[in-house]
């Protein structure tokens, strides 16, 4: 039988190992708070992030039964009743409120609740998809792996447009932005 320091001490391990970015404390944010934000491709992603909801929403269920089944205190059946009702009432409340957040949002955005991209992926298409110059040029603002895949067509992009911008010195071409350049 391990005991409660073994299990802690594993769980410490298992966190540090599985880390987003290797930082215990953006892992247990990301993946216990379940904020809405960290959907986006650059964090944890559409698809992951909505994987993780319900995970979240079971280990609530299993710690109840776990609970019953192992507590080392002789739990009542009406406590356990109790526990039931309290986290099946939360389930449900917490769903109505998903469910009408979902109904109010956006209707674009919904899809990005079922999402595969991954931050590369959405930097790039985010490239394809821009109108303005400086909404292009804002790749730049992320880390050079997240765009390797482009890199010619951005340099054919930037040889196209940098004599253009010199002259016409627009707002977002500073001294700033241009260091982002690599």
């Amino acid at each position: 039988m391990i005991d409660i320091d073994e299990k802690v001490s594993y769980c410490f391990i298992v966190l540090l190992l599985y880390s987003h970015k290797n930082f215990p404390f953006l892992f247990l944010l990301f993946h216990s708070t379940l904020i809405v934000q960290f959907r986006h491709s650059f964090e944890l992603g559409g698809l992951y992030w909505s994987a993780n909801v319900v995970v979240n929403q079971a280990f609530c269920f299993l710690s109840v039964y776990l609970y019953g089944q192992y507590s080392e205190e002789n739990v009542s059946e009406e406590v356990m009743v109790t526990l039931w009702k309290v986290v099946g009432g939360l389930f449900v409340v917490s769903m109505l409120f998903f469910g009408g957040f979902l109904k109010l949002i956006y209707k674009d955005y919904i899809k990005t609740f079922s999402s595969t991209n991954s931050g590369p992926q959405f930097l790039c298409n985010k490239f394809h998809i821009s109108v303005t110059d400086s909404a292009k040029f804002d790749i730049f603002g992320s880390h050079p792996s997240y765009y390797k895949r482009i890199d010619e067509e951005l340099m054919k992009w930037l040889n196209d447009n940098w004599e253009q911008w010199e002259e016409s010195s627009p707002d977002w071409f500073t001294a700033e932005a241009i260091a982002k350049v690599p």
